[in-house]
């Protein structure tokens, strides 16, 4: 098989990028993140050049509004969350060195970014919405919240059996996981993407509003413009990736497979799907290697060293994914 990555038209160009002179009529500002600190500083960052009145968050924990309010520490915060997120296999006061990976130290400078908003801008309204997490809401198409987290479910319990087979070395088996779990997380993105932009519109906000948007969900984005919504996507990273790849935005494997699956449905060749879901599978044993590593000396994974990991899966081969995991 090639080794020549796979690639799309960038998405970005299917939505109206605008200028930012105007602040005084209502607009969005969608700014996509990753799970690094160096990502979520770029919410400040445009929190405070585009004078933002509302931030809107991605899914959260209903608590993240007691630190934001200084009801709750962020230390004690975080111990709940990441008890919450393991399921209670990872205690932090246990594992201190939980902390250096890069979920949860962005998480942590979230926290404290938000916190920062809010002393500097007491009138600052931060909001939480995530319709597809919630129990009462419905889909555009029907879409019960049980269809949904039976979704969630699936991609979950695909994403394990793939790990367990990189454990075990069967990469024939992790491939075709993989593939099962970027077809179902294409399927909840657009379902996602499809509530979210809808609500966000129904907000009826004024101002520049500041929408927080995971990587992978650009689709979010063209669904606001498709409302007639004055829409401007900062992607978080772009420093780093431009330094990377010399490029504003590249997917890794999997979200690239993903975004296959949006555009192409069932029409994407067998062979680009085993690719891009062999690097995935590289890509994720690469990534576990380092953070363990980094983690035993006491580091903290860079948005760019994440990256470089991602350079090198999309130059591989079927064949060195293979090497790779065997």
């Amino acid at each position: 098989m090639s080794s020549v990555a796979v690639r799309e038209e960038n998405a970005f160009h299917q939505v109206s990028i605008l200028k930012a002179e105007n602040e005084t009529k209502g607009r969005f500002i969608t700014v996509m993140v990753t799970h690094h600190p160096e990502s979520v500083e770029k919410i400040a960052e445009v929190a405070r050049a585009q004078k933002v009145k509302t931030i809107i968050l991605e899914d959260s924990p209903k608590a993240l509004m007691d630190v934001i309010e200084g009801r709750k520490s962020i230390d004690s915060h975080l111990r709940e969350f990441l008890l919450n997120e393991t399921k209670g296999k990872v205690d932090l006061e246990k594992t201190p060195e939980y902390i250096l990976t890069p979920r949860l130290a962005s998480y942590k400078r979230r926290c404290e970014i938000l916190q920062e908003l809010k002393a500097e801008n007491p009138d600052l309204k931060i909001i939480i919405l995530e319709p597809y997490y919630d129990k009462n809401a419905v889909g555009l198409k029907g879409e019960t919240y049980e269809e949904r987290m039976k979704l969630m479910k699936s991609i979950n319990e695909n994403m394990e059996r793939v790990e367990r087979a990189i454990a075990i070395k069967d990469f024939l088996g992790a491939v075709e996981n993989m593939k099962a779990v970027a077809k179902d997380t294409a399927k909840q993105i657009k379902m996602n993407d499809e509530m979210r932009a809808k609500a966000v519109v129904e907000l009826k906000l004024s101002g520049n509003t500041l929408v927080e948007m995971g990587e992978g969900h650009e689709t979010f984005a063209k669904e606001l413009a498709a409302k007639n919504a004055e829409v401007l996507i900062v992607f978080a990273n772009k420093e780093i990736t431009q330094k990377v790849f010399k490029e504003d935005k590249v997917y890794p494997p999997l979200l690239q497979l993903v975004h296959q699956y949006i555009t192409k449905g069932e029409e994407v060749s067998k062979e680009t799907a085993d690719l891009l879901a062999a690097r995935a599978c590289a890509a994720a044993a690469m990534f576990s290697h380092q953070i363990e590593r980094m983690v035993m000396e006491g580091k903290r994974m860079t948005a760019e060293q994440d990256y470089q990991i991602i350079k090198a899966a999309n130059e591989l081969s079927f064949d060195d994914c293979k090497k790779i995991i065997l």
